[in-house]
This record gives structure tokens, sequence and C-alpha cells, in this order.
């Protein structure tokens, strides 16, 4: 008989949900699933190219915010970075 207990399968994280700018201009998102692992951080990119990292648990970023640039989201845990969120125009 084989009494190995299985544990569930870490993977990357999912994409953060909601990325809005707020009225502060603030890119903010709310966290999906961790992947089993807990979240680190997220990383943030404009126009594709990775610009800042920022520690757990933030949820927002203010940075140097450009008109006309599209701004993704992407969370990373132990076992990588998960897939970008939708993009987002500053306007």
């Amino acid at each position: 008989m084989n009494n190995r207990v299985m544990r569930p399968r870490r993977r990357k994280p999912d994409a953060p949900v909601g990325v809005v700018f707020t009225v502060e201009t603030v890119l903010a998102w709310q966290n999906s699933s961790d992947g089993g692992s807990p979240l680190l951080g997220f990383r943030i990119y404009a126009d594709g190219e990775l610009i800042d990292t920022i520690a757990t648990p933030a949820t927002s970023w203010s940075g140097d915010i450009s008109s006309g640039t599209a701004y993704t989201v992407a969370a990373v845990n132990a076992v990588g970075e998960g897939p970008k969120s939708r993009s987002v125009r500053a306007t």
C-alpha cells in the first residue's frame, strides 16, 4: 500500500486582474491566484519593457507614468513570473 501524500503542484501565479489607472494616476490591480506558492512581488512593464519590481503586499504603483504608454503587471512567486495582466494605457 502506498502511503505517499500528494501535495498540490505549485505553479506560477495567475495574471493580476482589474488593472486600472486611478484618478491620482496610480497603476492599481487586484491579486489573483498565487499558484500555490506565496507571492514575492510584482513586475511593472511599460510597452513590454520591465521598468520596476516591487515587493508584496503592494497592489499599486505610482512611478514615472508616461501618457500614451501601455502598462502591464506580472506577479512573481518562487516558481517564477506569471503571465502579464491585460495592458492599460496612460492618458
